[in-house]
């Protein structure tokens, strides 16, 4: 048995007003030092420093927006008039509208030129890493980053310096014990170099003495808010899964997608996704099945492609004219089979 999750895969950029050649790349995940962490291991094919492009983009979709309400609703009512704020990645939102600070750092290749800079307000458009930054802040905001990051361990240390003992770090990051458990190859990104459980992720906030202070996650999204502690240890109480058996399930998954389409009329996919992009190109069902139709209930994605596909993408009210629906943005099953069914993902069959 293989101890790596190993796809050609596309290289996802979201969906494309016309039919585009595809960017193909080895995407080759294994486990880390650091126990129920995986990372990517193949050669990174996106170079931010040359061109800082985000995968999904940040503007116009409700679905964007949604996220980014939630990550608000981890910072409300901690900020002081007082208080020093550092946000990393701060091109995800204007956090200077949400949050009350006496000085405010945002480090982001990405922010150049798109921020009024005031005086309590700098900006550094570069990536953390490269910077030497001598201020100990109250806060740091880590939203939709450490995935991202060349080097998780050196990453933290950095972090340590610039917090506060007592000061609290605030986090969001995908979860993938669910989505790997179900073989959602919508987690499977070039893009991230980091793949985390929530047992790796309880094994890395006790390595640094960050205590959980507040914890959910929403559709295979976690919210962190966590405190710098000179020692602390968290109970970790989260499954420890084996590698190997979430390997075998992407295996399997694959094979119970060909097994399906393959004898399915009036076949309709909801959801516009990089997980259905990357299952048309690994199952090829063009080849053996080319009745099949694909549905996204954001309006921006409508009359589009999915790179994978020569299917343009419908709006969601024609989904009552399809036999077969495949909810394919998994993450979000629960929200589309409630709006468009009005009932519970528990009862959908």
């Amino acid at each position: 048995m293989s101890n790596k999750i190993y796809y050609k895969l596309p290289v996802w950029n979201g969906v494309k007003k016309e039919k585009i050649k595809q960017k193909i790349s080895v995407l080759e995940i294994v486990e880390s030092n650091i126990d129920g962490i995986y990372m990517q291991k193949s050669k990174r094919v996106i170079n931010y420093k040359d061109e800082y492009t985000h995968m999904t983009p940040l503007k116009g979709s409700k679905y964007i927006r949604g996220l980014r309400n939630k990550k608000m609703q981890l910072l409300k009512g901690r900020f002081k008039k007082h208080h020093t704020v550092l946000e990393i990645g701060g091109g995800d939102s204007n956090i200077q509208k949400y949050i009350n600070f006496k000085h405010l750092t945002l480090v982001d290749p990405s922010i150049k030129n798109k921020i009024k800079t005031k005086k309590n307000i700098e900006v550094y458009d570069d990536f953390f890493e490269n910077l030497n930054l001598k201020k100990k802040y109250d806060h740091i905001i880590l939203f939709s980053v450490i995935e991202h990051i060349e080097n998780l361990e050196s990453f933290f240390k950095k972090i340590m310096r610039n917090i506060k003992y007592d000061g609290f770090i605030y986090i969001t990051t995908p979860i993938i014990d669910n989505q790997f458990c179900r073989g959602d190859f919508n987690s499977l990104l070039h893009e991230h170099t980091y793949y985390f459980t929530n047992f790796g992720l309880i094994n890395l906030f006790n390595k640094f003495c960050l205590k959980v202070i507040k914890f959910k996650i929403s559709n295979d999204c976690g919210y962190f808010t966590l405190k710098r502690k000179l020692k602390f240890k968290n109970n970790n109480n989260f499954i420890r899964y084996d590698f190997c058996d979430f390997i075998k399930i992407f295996q399997h998954q694959l094979i119970r997608f060909k097994k399906y389409t393959s004898n399915k009329n009036n076949l309709v996919f909801y959801g516009a996704t990089n997980g259905l992009n990357n299952l048309i190109f690994l199952s090829k069902i063009d080849k053996y099945n080319s009745n099949y139709s694909i549905i996204d209930g954001d309006i921006t994605k409508v009359g589009k492609y999915l790179p994978s596909s020569p299917k343009k993408i419908q709006h969601k009210k024609n989904l009552k004219k399809f036999k077969n629906i495949c909810i394919s943005a998994q993450s979000f099953k629960d929200e589309i089979v409630f709006e468009n069914f009005n009932i519970t993902s528990t009862h959908f069959k």
